[in-house]
Formats: C-alpha cells, structure tokens, sequence
C-alpha cells in the first residue's frame, strides 16, 4: 500500500472515531447520585 493511501484511511477512522466520541457526550444523560451527600 502506498503511505497516502494509509494516511487516508487513518484519517477517515480518526473521523468515525471523533464523530462518535461526539454524539456519545451529547446523548449523555448523568445518573442520579446513589449516594446523597450530606449538607454540612
């Protein structure tokens, strides 16, 4: 394989990779605290 042809295919990985990191942190819901805290 010739190295552009792997930089491109790194870099469209890269791109799948980052655009579900993405749509992982805006689809995350935080979880209610299972432990109250105490007020001091």
């Amino acid at each position: 394989m010739k190295p552009k042809l792997l930089l491109r295919i790194a870099s469209i990985i890269m791109l799948l990779h980052d655009a579900g990191h993405t749509y992982g942190h805006l689809t995350w819901k935080q979880t209610p605290d299972a432990v109250p805290r105490e007020s001091e």
